[in-house]
């Protein structure tokens, strides 16, 4: 099921665990991965060694490749 607007993903401070990544300054790759059972897109963020963006490209091509990619979400009416 999508998030509900204006709610809040995670309690306060989880963002830490996403934002650390950012303060060492270390690259990240976000990859879509396809849909879930409910026609809803995913994705996984690949994060590599400082100066290793190739790496993780590389590797968001390959994910990207295997699990299907970016793929148009599936807007299903409820009954």
């Amino acid at each position: 099921m999508a998030p509900k607007h204006y709610h809040a993903l995670l309690p306060p401070f989880n963002f830490v665990n996403c934002a650390v990544f950012n303060a060492l300054s270390l690259p990240a790759t976000s990859v879509p991965t396809g849909l879930n059972a409910d026609g809803l897109p995913t994705g996984v963020q690949l994060v590599a060694a400082e100066g290793m963006d190739h790496l993780g490209i590389a590797g968001a091509l390959a994910l990207e490749k295997s699990l299907g990619g970016w793929a148009y979400p599936i807007i299903q009416e409820k009954r």
